[in-house]
């Protein structure tokens, strides 16, 4: 499954979804159960040094939120390669391939 510069929206109520905190993750917990096993998602999401919610704009994955997004799933690839320890890493859409551990 394949998502874009979609997901750091879920829940936030800028394109009439209900407001919901947890919108991304329910998303992509809805991704997980879709996935055959061992599936595979590739996921375009803004990655930062800082967790940040841009209300009612987007959200950014630092540190903190992003691992949340990559529960269940065994990160493949990543396009930025400070991602995994988030240092000196600018704001940036960060590409990511998981696959789904079930």
């Amino acid at each position: 499954m394949i998502t874009f510069s979609s997901l750091e929206h879920s829940g936030l109520g800028r394109y009439g979804d209900i407001f919901n905190p947890w919108g991304d993750r329910l998303t992509m917990a809805k991704i997980w159960c879709t996935l055959k096993p061992s599936g595979y998602v590739i996921l375009g999401i803004p990655v930062a040094n800082t967790d940040r919610i841009l209300f009612n704009g987007g959200r950014e994955y630092g540190p903190i939120m992003l691992p949340h997004m990559l529960a269940n799933f065994k990160l493949i690839w990543t396009s930025h390669p400070k991602l995994e320890n988030y240092t000196g890493m600018d704001f940036s859409t960060g590409v990511l391939i998981g696959q789904a551990l079930k």
